[in-house]
């Protein structure tokens, strides 16, 4: 028994897979792009609550990279699965190849260092978000590097996580 059907003429909607790999790509945008990617994760899960999407992607990405080792949108795809998937070494590893790529994107420095934390290592978080180099200029970057430090026990650092938490909740 049908809930409802699906009139002939209607367009098909794009399969979240490809979705995905829109969004995913959209993190290195920084804010805007976490938000929408976040809005559409949860309608989606509550459709494909088997995540079945998540399979297609990975398959799709490791194919991709096999042919061009060095694809940003591939590489996202897979820094974005494992962090759904709260698999915070795969994330690490796709975030730090995706920092070798895109070197003055901080975003994904900024997605690795907050991995790292969550993943009670914030002396690695520290190190990672301190050595990119526009570390003194990007507000989230710099403080998820200051709440690193301070979470590794440097209390040092709470006037600078202080300074520079406004700036990061600004944008």
């Amino acid at each position: 028994m049908e809930l409802w059907r699906r009139r002939s003429d209607a367009t098909r909607g794009q399969p979240f897979a490809r979705q995905f790999v829109a969004l995913a790509q959209g993190l290195g945008g920084g804010p805007p792009g976490l938000a929408r990617f976040m809005e559409q994760i949860g309608p989606n899960h509550q459709l494909d609550g088997h995540f079945l999407y998540q399979q297609q992607v990975e398959a799709w990405a490791n194919r991709r990279l096999a042919q061009h080792p060095q694809a940003t949108d591939a590489l996202w795809s897979l820094a974005a699965l494992n962090i759904l998937r709260q698999d915070a070494g795969a994330a690490d590893h796709w975030l730090a190849q995706l920092e070798a790529v895109l070197p003055e994107n901080p975003w994904p420095t900024t997605y690795r260092a907050a991995v790292l934390l969550i993943d009670w290592k914030p002396w690695a978080a520290r190190r990672v978000a301190h050595a990119h180099p526009r570390f003194q200029e990007e507000p989230l970057l710099k403080t998820v590097g200051e709440l690193a430090a301070v979470g590794g026990g440097d209390l040092t650092r709470l006037p600078a996580l202080g300074a520079s938490w406004p700036r990061a909740v600004e944008q």
